[in-house]
């Protein structure tokens, strides 16, 4: 291999061990000649010599939110032609999961890891600063990050949401998540309370709900205009479930004239339908700017943990 890319074997050593200290151009000759003579590396042997391995893991919520997983394709593809592998695993909303996940996790030694969640228990926590290496959380614009986090802010997302509903609405509801079940969802129900303040609306409790599993976006919105009939607008913060609900409005007649107002936390389930205002949040972005914090932070390029924050888009179908 070493004859073939026209380097020492000493290089070639190093780039099987630690890949991030052989320059990229370097990088890519040494892949070419491996793939040339079909080199099949021993990743167990170079992990124990160098107490690192190729591995970046990425621990994300659930995989069957095609929000989720517009950052993990925005990872992939940020890979590109580099020699590290993403190991990808899924903890859903559970603190308990996730810590496991990370043990699990930091027994391959990986040399980064990506964390979408941004609550974690005090184990997760200090195992993650004891590894020693990138991490980036990419869920939310945490204040307390492990180290560096490239995310958006969910509080900022729902207030702007909500203040924009209030220039023709006065009886906003809200449904999301309990707010133990992490930062994100009690930024969010934080934010749309920010919302309404800001516009001199008083929240009410009775409007603010906590998403059943085993109710569907319709069977919310039903029941909510049965209780709260005054109710003009309701905020989901789950695409599927505005998306059902959008649905049940249609079916309920209640388009023609407006009956109730609805707004989707995210534009991905919802941009084909009429009549509903929605986020657009650049996830493929942040997934493709975590990958590359890392890999920079692998190479030296930058030495100090970051903070990167993107912006946010209100959208309106007709």
């Amino acid at each position: 291999m070493a004859r073939i890319a026209n380097v020492s074997q000493m290089t070639v050593s190093r780039f099987l061990r630690e890949p991030h200290t052989v320059t990229v151009g370097t990088q890519r000759r040494i892949a070419a000649a491996m793939r040339k003579i079909g080199y099949v590396p021993n990743r167990l042997a170079g992990a124990l010599a160098a107490n690192r391995t190729n591995i970046i893991c990425m621990i994300t919520a659930d995989l069957r939110n095609p929000t989720l997983a517009a950052t993990v394709q925005g990872v992939c593809d940020a890979i590109g032609d580099e020699v590290y592998q993403i190991m990808l695993a899924m903890s859903g909303r559970s603190p308990a999961t996730e810590e496991r996940i990370i043990r699990e996790c930091l027994s391959h030694r990986p040399c980064g890891m990506l964390i979408h969640n941004t609550t974690h228990t005090a184990l997760s926590r200090r195992m993650l600063q004891d590894a020693d290496i990138p991490i980036v959380e990419v869920g939310n614009m945490t204040r307390n990050p492990i180290d560096s986090v490239v995310s958006y802010s969910n509080f900022d997302a729902i207030k702007k949401l909500t203040e924009h509903l209030t220039a023709t609405c006065s009886r906003i509801a809200f449904v999301g998540l309990a707010a133990r079940y992490g930062d994100r969802a009690k930024s969010r129900r934080d934010g749309y309370v920010a919302g309404l303040k800001q516009a001199g609306i008083k929240p009410d409790s009775n409007r603010i709900i906590e998403a059943p599993n085993s109710k569907s976006g319709g069977q919310i919105l039903t029941e909510l205009v049965q209780s709260q009939p005054d109710t003009d607008a309701v905020i989901f913060a789950g695409g599927d479930l505005a998306y059902d609900a959008v649905l049940e409005r249609r079916r309920r007649g209640w388009e023609e004239p407006m009956r109730i107002a609805i707004a989707s936390y995210d534009e991905a389930l919802v941009r084909s339908l009429p009549n509903v205002l929605s986020l657009r949040i650049p996830r493929y972005d942040i997934g493709r700017r975590a990958l590359e914090t890392i890999l920079l932070r692998l190479r030296g390029s930058i030495t100090e943990p970051t903070r990167v924050e993107f912006p946010f888009e209100l959208l309106t179908s007709h």
